[in-house]
């Protein structure tokens, strides 16, 4: 290997001296030669095996070592050639300096992230849901409603009356339904949260005195809301909702079999699900259900628009700065679920 028709240009530093000058390499009979250009004279020399060639990464000078002490930098690729660079090193040096392909490179992975978060997360929650287990999801319920009872619930007023009643319209909608899953309601006040209920993963409906109170009386509107939050129990909105936000760790970890601490203690001790909020996606997934199981049952659905007129009547956040569709949207839905049925 010859440099000499067009040599290696860089710069020298004397052994222990930061000093810089203009020099360059030549290579005859396998002896490397570090030469000042101006006075034509030789610096330093060094066998190919005693001169060692830096592992810097990326684009930038390149120093190499001669065995005397002195110092030869370079931006001059070649160097790599000169020292007999291993190719690997080369090509991941290549593909370390900024180059407008790099650009390439990031739009590629961004395409890659966005294919991964809609289509391959989806399939590994299909599969997460799909493996965990009955026992598992009857402990998430106690749990999570311990820890809701702990934080932010209080023991019902209600009378046995009244909760019977209640009972009887969540039997007449689970017989409409015609399925074997199990549902179970429990009365909870909820300060500060008005009329409103919650559904946990294996069944538990947990519903406000406030609800019962105000609409008591209105038994097409509690049949609205139960009907609601059992479309998010038999849609498995709970458990897709966090093993989405928990992403792909806990995901994996549910699929190899090995649940791990992590999940344990998110999921066992009720945390997630006590702070879930489900997406808009959902919530209006769940009205469609409700709308349907409604009129397959003896209860009228504009009894369901009617609790969203209500709660229309105070203000509220513009869609894309809430977790839930609006109340006109949602009502908007219903009516045209139900022109759609005639």
């Amino acid at each position: 290997m010859s440099f000499s028709d067009i040599p290696l240009k860089g710069w020298a530093f004397k052994p222990g001296s930061s000093e810089r000058f203009a020099a360059q390499i030549d290579v005859r009979d396998d002896w490397i030669f570090l030469i000042d250009p101006v006075e034509k004279t030789v610096l330093s020399k060094s066998e190919p095996s005693q001169t060692s060639l830096d592992q810097a990464a990326g684009g930038g000078t390149r120093n190499l070592y001669f065995a005397d002490g002195w110092l030869f930098q370079t931006e001059d690729s070649r160097v790599s050639l000169l020292m007999q660079e291993p190719l690997s090193h080369r090509l991941l040096r290549l593909f370390e300096q900024f180059h407008p392909r790099l650009i390439a490179l990031a739009v590629l992975c961004m395409i890659g992230s966005m294919a991964l978060w809609k289509w391959a997360i989806p399939a590994m929650v299909t599969i997460a849901v799909w493996m965990t287990p009955e026992p598992m999801i009857r402990q998430v319920d106690r749990a999570t409603l311990e820890t809701m009872d702990f934080t932010m619930l209080e023991a019902s007023s209600l009378s046995q009356e009244q909760k019977d009643a209640q009972n009887a319209i969540l039997d007449d909608l689970r017989h409409a339904l015609g399925t074997e899953d199990s549902f179970k309601l429990v009365f909870r006040d909820m300060p500060g949260m008005g009329a409103n209920a919650a559904a946990l993963p294996g069944g538990t409906i947990i519903i406000s005195d406030a609800l019962v109170s105000g609409y008591g009386a209105d038994p097409d509107v509690i049949a609205g809301v139960l009907a609601h939050e059992m479309g998010h129990v038999v849609e498995e909105h709970g458990l897709r909702q966090v093993y989405r936000s928990l992403s792909l760790y806990l995901i994996i970890s549910m699929m190899a079999g090995d649940v791990g601490p992590v999940l344990e203690d998110l999921l066992l001790e009720g945390q997630a699900f006590a702070s879930l909020s489900y997406s808009r996606k959902h919530e209006l997934s769940a009205d469609r259900f409700a709308v349907r199981l409604l009129n397959k049952s003896e209860y009228d659905s504009e009894g369901f628009k009617r609790f969203f007129a209500d709660l229309s009547d105070g203000e509220e956040p513009p869609a894309w700065f809430s977790t839930h569709p609006t109340h006109s949207d949602r009502i908007e839905q219903i009516d045209e679920l139900n022109r759609h049925r005639h």
